[in-house]
């Protein structure tokens, strides 16, 4: 679970899937699936949690916590993506 807060609160809860479909020729495709799980559907937080999972690169669930009321910008959720890298590369 990542948590994203100011006050150490949980907020929003998004949960992120990676599925396996299959295509046409043979291959298998993945994609990432997120659902609201708590708090009102965002498009914004959805995003984020998208690339929060892109950026583990893990085939694991995740579950991703904001409690923040404003959108979080891009560049705001590149510097969390690369704070995640750092840790999980320690």
């Amino acid at each position: 679970m990542v948590l994203i807060s100011r006050n150490g609160m949980i907020g929003d809860i998004v949960l992120s899937q990676k599925s396996n479909l299959p295509t046409i020729n043979g291959h298998v495709s993945h994609d990432l699936d997120t659902r609201t799980l708590f708090g009102p559907e965002k498009m914004n937080t959805c995003l984020v949690t998208r690339q929060i999972t892109k950026t583990l690169d893990t085939s694991k669930t995740i579950l991703v916590s904001t409690d923040f009321k404003e959108d979080i910008c891009f560049s705001d959720t590149q510097l969390i993506c690369d704070v995640l890298k750092n840790i999980r590369s320690k």
